[in-house]
């Protein structure tokens, strides 16, 4: 289940656009076996989640009768190193990403630290 959004869309509408919180989004990235692709991609809504024009509640749609995606577009953006930490007494790096990285693709020794901000040292 989500932890909430941002509604993108400013008026009442027959559609609705939502942005994921971060924390959220992250989760799908981490989950191997959900949000992949399009053919395991649902949703299931609960009957408070929104209201129509009269006040009346959305039907439901239960785990059961998921509603399967009907445009999805998959991650195409690389991850960013948004900062870093070194410690030279323990030589701990620690790298700070803006979304998940596979850490089975780590190679470190493509890595350069340096004193200026080319790091040709």
């Amino acid at each position: 289940s989500l932890s909430g959004g941002t509604t993108l869309t400013l008026k009442d509408s027959d559609v609705i656009e939502i942005k994921l919180k971060p924390e959220d989004v992250s989760a799908l990235k981490l989950d191997s076996t959900l949000a992949v692709n399009a053919t395991n991609t649902y949703i299931v809504v609960d009957g408070d989640f929104i209201k129509d024009q009269s006040g009346v509640i959305i039907n439901s749609i239960s785990p059961t009768n998921a509603l399967q995606v009907a445009k999805y577009i998959d991650d195409s953006t690389g991850p960013l190193l948004s900062q870093f930490a070194f410690d030279l007494n323990t030589g701990i790096l620690v790298l700070d990403f803006d979304e998940p990285v596979l850490l089975s693709t780590l190679q470190p020794n493509l890595l350069k630290l340096g004193n200026t901000d080319s790091a040709s040292g």
